[in-house]
């Protein structure tokens, strides 16, 4: 709470954080069990967790049940609804739960990043200066690896391939520019191995995400493609034994990959019908995690802001014509001309009289002088013949132990300045990444 108080996260928004997570980790208790009178449709077996989760979400329970039981499929003519199998609605969950996490991760981030920013980072004459912080990832060789190993392992290829650019590549290059003698350090290139993983058109991912797009496809015509376009490859193998698998050999050692559920975990993404449920929140702050621009968004923000603060001083100037419908005035009002002659107390005798009430505030029993200040109820204009008065009772609240200040408004405000800034800075600053890889199935 202290860390998030001193990057200038306010208590609002603090709470909405924890209400996220929260609603993340009871999303995460939601179960299913197979309906006893229809195979091919399923239930929630916890029915009681989701009114909590729609509550923290802000969104209908009847939506949210849907959303996690069903899917909408759109054909020509028709709008279908296909409920989810036993292990599809599994998915469904853990990816919304997912995704929503690693949405709020990015945004949190992004927040920190604009408070530790510089106005002076925004001028292109000044060279952006940075701390980058790097969360090395710990090389992974279990005795059943799958997909996670696979893109944790590929992580630390890109980051070994780094280091041996910056440490020994570029270091002795200079060294050799500038004439220094030095015993030449020998080190494993693994571009080789990144190249497998990740170069277009045949890498290992694309083929993936080539199979992910066919509906007939399987672990065996996964493995068979594999095959087909890395036969030759040094630094892949396949068993000699028919076994759905593949080895890769990495900087660190060779290590064997299962390919089951590969397709499937490559395609854990949010389906339409979650984004539409999450769009429909009532919660400002939600719905702008999900949204596509983070520029965008922020407009909107400011925006609806506006006409909400609109709508607010209309309804309070309607109740407070309401609480006054019931007095009548003595005399017409004083012409504006008048009021906007002089600032100045007039001479003339006070045609009101000015009272102060118990609780010290001071009210009105007559009409508005002609040129003497005004004085409304609520103590926003007053004569001078009260402000001293005024300015006494404002000392002694000023003095009490228990008088609250109201908060000052936080620096380092978002502005589009800032935030396009700060969206274009490094390619995993779009927020909601993670939420825009819907299903294309």
């Amino acid at each position: 709470q202290l860390a998030m108080e001193m990057v200038g996260f306010l208590p609002a928004t603090r709470k909405q954080i924890f209400s996220l997570l929260s609603a993340i980790l009871h999303l995460g208790n939601i179960r299913y069990k197979k309906k006893t009178y229809r195979d091919d449709s399923i239930d929630i077996c916890n029915p009681e967790v989701l009114p909590t989760v729609s509550e923290l979400l802000e969104v209908k329970e009847e939506m949210l049940f849907e959303a996690l039981t069903t899917r909408k499929t759109v054909t020509v003519g028709e709008r279908l609804i296909v409920p989810y199998r036993l292990a599809e609605a599994g998915t469904v969950r853990d990816s919304m739960a997912k995704s929503l996490y690693s949405a709020l991760f990015d945004w949190i981030v992004f927040r920190i990043n604009h408070a530790l920013l510089n106005t002076k980072d925004l001028e292109e004459s000044i060279k952006i200066l940075s701390i980058g912080v790097l969360d090395i990832f710990g090389f992974e060789d279990y005795e059943n690896n799958s997909f996670e190993q696979f893109c944790i392992n590929f992580a630390n290829e890109r980051l070994q391939h780094y280091f041996n650019q910056h440490i020994f590549k570029l270091e002795q290059e200079e060294y050799r520019t500038e004439g220094i003698s030095w015993h030449n350090i020998d080190y494993i290139d693994n571009t080789g191995c990144i190249n497998l993983i990740s170069k277009k058109p045949t890498a290992l991912l694309h083929l993936l995400d080539e199979e992910c797009n066919f509906p007939q496809a399987s672990n065996q015509t996964l493995l068979d493609k594999f095959k087909r376009q890395h036969e030759g490859n040094s630094y892949i193998e396949f068993p000699a034994v028919m076994e759905p698998a593949f080895i890769i050999r990495h900087y660190a050692g060779k290590v064997k990959y299962g390919v089951k559920d590969f397709r499937e975990k490559n395609t854990d993404h949010m389906r339409p019908d979650i984004v539409a449920l999450l769009k429909s929140s009532k919660n400002a702050f939600i719905c702008g995690l999900i949204g596509i621009d983070p520029v965008a968004t922020f407009r909107w923000a400011v925006l609806r802001s506006y006409f909400r603060a609109l709508v607010a001083f209309r309804e309070a100037g309607k109740r407070h014509l309401e609480k006054k419908s019931g007095m009548t005035r003595k005399s017409p009002r004083t012409p504006l001309s008048d009021l906007q002659g002089t600032n100045t107390l007039n001479e003339k005798p006070q045609r009101d009289s000015f009272s102060v009430g118990w609780n010290g505030r001071t009210g009105r029993q007559g009409r508005l002088s002609s040129s003497g200040s005004m004085l409304e109820e609520d103590g926003i204009f007053v004569n001078p013949t009260s402000s001293k008065l005024l300015e006494r009772a404002h000392g002694i609240l000023m003095r009490n132990k228990n008088y609250k200040l109201k908060p000052s408004l936080p620096k380092h405000l978002l502005d589009v300045k800032s935030l396009k800034y700060l969206t274009s800075l490094t390619l995993h600053d779009r927020i909601t990444k993670s939420l825009l890889h819907l299903h294309k199935k």
